[in-house]
């Protein structure tokens, strides 16, 4: 999911801005966009849950999918941007960014 995450950031850079660098419109007049969110973010908590299975709360799980999504889009943001490209980071270490995160967050989301 992740790598999907990042991939269409790359991919779709207008697109990307415009989900998330643009004002939240009203909930309440875009209720199938909410719905749309709300579906999103359940797919990654869901995965959450089949990949702890009952060991985990499921506020633990919530918690866990807020960090993940937080850090993957971070990622996805900083990689979208010019910004890496002006920190003097080889290129065969801004490439290997995206493997390390998500190998980090696995192991930072063994069971409690």
């Amino acid at each position: 999911m992740g790598e999907a995450y990042v991939a269409f950031a790359l991919e779709h850079p207008l697109h990307y801005r415009l989900l998330f660098s643009t004002p939240l419109p009203n909930p309440a007049l875009h209720p199938k966009m909410m719905q749309e969110a709300k579906k999103a973010f359940t797919l990654l908590h869901e995965a959450l849950g089949h990949l702890h299975g009952k060991a985990t709360s499921p506020e633990a799980l919530q918690l866990d999918a807020l960090f993940v999504w937080a850090t993957v889009h971070g990622l996805a943001t900083l990689l979208q941007s010019a910004a890496l490209d002006h920190l003097g980071l080889d290129h065969a270490l801004i490439a290997e960014a995206l493997p390390n995160t998500l190998a980090r967050i696995g192991q930072a989301l063994k069971p409690r």
